[in-house]
């Protein structure tokens, strides 16, 4: 019942900003097995109000946000005045994607997935103020985000269950403000960031047995934060940089195991570890760097390399 009038609630919100706006509006509520939906909307130009909105509600097991009969994959906008994409799955084995590309003005994705085994995908490209959101609470989840030539990024990912993984790849993107929250058990994270300039990565990790790679090429003034608080804890930072790094590790926990590795000048990087039976590795090339571990607990090794 409280998702029932979740979806009504919206459909009705959605419904009143479209009077009252005259933007053009797609909403789709769906209760039931077996459900799929396909949404798109191309080459918008804002005339009096805001923006495209596609709104997609799915209450039951193995929706899918995608096909009808295949126009493919999911939610697409394309070459509009700002677009927002939001879709919200309640039940098990659900699918959800959201592709967005080539707008002038704001643009926001949010996937919300309630239930085991879910999957979500969200694609910008050549944007300007891009934010993605995925949202997952169950077991099983998967989440990936791509983001390619876009200028002042926010994205946040927050997974809480058991098995939970992310991938997040970005390319030529500049002024980014990614945060991941995982909780649970045997949770892993890839972030790889390539040619881009001040992004700011937050990643968080409660539960057993985290991992989380992290790599940036090419960039500048990248700054990437992993705390890890639970058992067997493994986090990996590599930064081939221009320069103007920061990486700091910080887990709490046994038998931890943290690697960070940077290429560039006036970089910085700090390992913190509090538990037994950690392992902390620093490594830096050229000029002006700087680099600090600190460990409290039993049988800690700790190697600091520069040259």
């Amino acid at each position: 019942m409280k998702a029932t009038l979740s979806a009504i609630g919206l459909g009705a919100l959605l419904a009143c900003a479209s009077a009252a706006h005259a933007d053009p509006v797609v909403t789709t509520v769906q209760q039931g097995n077996g459900n799929k939906a396909y949404a798109e909307q191309r080459e918008y130009v804002e005339l009096i109000t805001r923006e495209p909105i596609i709104s997609i509600v799915q209450v039951g097991n193995h929706n899918t946000v995608g096909d009808p009969r295949s126009q493919t994959g999911g939610v697409l906008q394309s070459q509009s005045d700002g677009t927002t994409a939001v879709v919200e799955q309640h039940g098990n084995r659900n699918d959800a994607g959201v592709t967005q590309h080539q707008s002038e003005f704001i643009v926001l994705a949010r996937i919300d997935q309630i239930g085991n085994r879910n999957f979500a995908r969200i694609s910008q490209t050549g944007q300007v103020f891009s934010d993605g959101t995925v949202s997952q609470v169950g077991n099983d989840n998967v989440a990936r985000l791509e983001q390619v030539g876009v200028v002042d990024a926010g994205a946040q990912v927050v997974q809480n269950g058991s098995r939970n993984e992310l991938l997040w790849q970005q390319n030529n993107v500049d002024h980014s403000t990614p945060v991941v929250t995982q909780t649970g058990n045997r949770n892993a994270i890839t972030l790889f960031q390539d040619d881009g300039m001040g992004q700011v990565y937050s990643i968080q990790q409660f539960g057993d047995r985290n991992t989380v790679e992290a790599e940036s090429r090419g960039g500048a003034q990248e700054s990437t934060e992993i705390l890890q608080i639970g058992n067997d804890n493994m986090a990996k930072s590599s930064q081939v940089t221009a320069g103007g790094s920061v990486s700091l590790i910080t887990q709490t926990g046994n038998g931890n195991w943290a690697d960070i590795g940077q290429t560039g000048f006036l970089n910085v990087a700090q390992i913190d570890q509090n538990g037994n039976r950690n392992w902390a590795r620093i490594r830096q090339s050229v000029d002006n760097v700087q680099a600090s571990i600190v460990q409290t607990g039993n049988n800690n090794s700790a190697g600091i390399y520069q040259h």
